[in-house]
């Protein structure tokens, strides 16, 4: 069957927040970052404390707990904009444009609009994922299909053919429907 769809911008960021919260080192860059913030809001706390000096000790004890609490909203809105300009910057061309894929007997194949046409040999799946609006094909070569639930007509075919897909290949069609940009 055939499912035609096109991507935007908003697309694009969902795979690219997913992949981050995803990944071991991007998850442990950002817990390092929130540590290293707010032990070094806490040592010059405690340097003004050994010199007597309450108001920078307690100036640098309050920016510790206010980093503490909310460094973490602050890093997810800082990861969502910093990936948001590298898709206006990277993937301006390809947002808007109509692609189709099939699901043939030895591959996946894809074209779109501008007459680019591309096979994806079913080997290449590295791994199937579920989100809440969005199925995510990933590949062995770090690229991946971004299907939006929403702007395909037949979302139930498209379901089962990824579960027929999944057991030909012995790969799971990973749940994340409750994944959330954190």
């Amino acid at each position: 069957m055939r499912y035609t769809f096109s991507l935007d911008e908003s697309d694009l960021l969902t795979h690219q927040l997913f992949l981050v919260s995803t990944s071991k080192a991007a998850i442990w860059r950002r817990r390092r970052s929130w540590i290293i913030i707010v032990l070094t809001f806490i040592v010059c706390s405690g340097l003004f404390y050994i010199e007597s000096n309450a108001f920078l000790r307690n100036y640098f004890a309050i920016l510790a707990f206010i980093s503490l609490i909310f460094y973490p909203l602050y890093s997810r809105w800082k990861y969502k904009r910093h990936y948001l300009r590298h898709i206006r910057e990277h993937f301006s061309g390809t947002t808007g444009k109509q692609a189709t894929i099939e699901f043939q007997e030895e591959f996946i194949f894809e074209t779109d609009e501008t007459n680019s046409e591309s096979k994806i040999n079913y080997s290449t799946i590295e791994s199937l994922n579920e989100l809440p609006n969005h199925f995510i094909i990933r590949l062995k070569t770090g690229q991946a299909l971004v299907l939006p639930k929403n702007k395909i007509e037949n979302i139930d075919q498209l379901r089962s053919d990824l579960l027929e897909l999944t057991k030909r290949l012995g790969v799971e069609l990973k749940n994340h429907k409750n994944w959330k940009w954190r």
